[in-house]
């Protein structure tokens, strides 16, 4: 009996790590091939494009995912990657290829969408935050929280949400800090690919612009994080496992 054929995920990287830091906590695309592999599930082929450095996908249809990194720039930067991404998006979304967007990653599926994005009001997002799981996508897959604490680093969020999407993260910080459409998009603004550790260095390089949160960001690295089971659901979103047994009995 012949294996069955791996799951090829395009991993479009739109960032990287800060090199002194590298030797300690590996490169972007290690962060999050690691975060694919972290569960028991089978292994992931996952192929870089480094769209700031003008690689990306000549054929979209050959893969089965496509995984959509964190950045430190915005969405609505006039930048000629994050145009080529957006118009990337819009024809991966057209084929309904299961699509999976972290961070900036997340804004950019919205932005290409009719989603919106701005500069939050009210500064810095950065911590471990705590995340109210609406109850459709609870009882609809295998999150079985009501809530999830997440790694987080953003000032820029999604205001709206694009079209056809639905809620599923929210905290009174970030009202739209996930959301799936149909069943082939899964985005989350946090990031279960980053251990505490790797935030707090981040946390400890810009804490100069977060100002008075870093105090309460830098305390909140002392709790539990959900990494391990959003990096779960993620591996089954794409290998079409992440629904609950009850939902599949429906």
């Amino acid at each position: 009996m012949e294996d069955s054929k791996p799951t090829r995920i395009a991993l479009l990287q739109l960032d990287e790590v800060e090199p002194d830091l590298q030797p300690r906590f590996g490169n972007l695309a290690k962060m999050m091939k690691s975060m694919l592999d972290r569960t028991a599930l089978c292994g992931f082929v996952v192929d870089v494009f480094n769209l700031p450095a003008g690689e990306e996908p000549v054929n979209l249809s050959e893969y089965d995912g496509f995984l959509l990194t964190g950045s430190r720039s915005s969405v609505f930067e006039e930048l000629p990657w994050i145009q080529r991404l957006l118009t990337l998006i819009r024809a991966i979304h057209d084929l309904r290829i299961k699509t999976v967007g972290i961070c900036f990653g997340h804004q950019a599926i919205a932005q290409a969408l009719n989603g919106q994005v701005v500069r939050h009001p009210e500064g810095w997002g950065v911590g471990v935050h705590q995340y109210e799981v609406s109850p459709t996508f609870r009882y609809g897959t295998r999150i079985d929280k009501e809530s999830v604490s997440l790694p987080c680093c953003h000032q820029d969020q999604v205001v709206a949400l694009p079209t056809n999407a639905r809620k599923t993260l929210s905290n009174q910080f970030c009202e739209n800090a996930g959301f799936v459409i149909d069943d082939h998009v899964f985005a989350i603004q946090a990031h279960p690919e980053f251990s505490v550790q790797y935030l707090e260095c981040i946390l400890r390089r810009i804490e100069h612009r977060v100002g008075e949160r870093t105090e309460s960001a830098l305390s909140s690295l002392q709790c539990a994080t959900d990494n391990s089971l959003i990096a779960d659901y993620i591996a089954r979103f794409f290998l079409g496992t992440h629904r609950s047994e009850i939902n599949e009995a429906i």
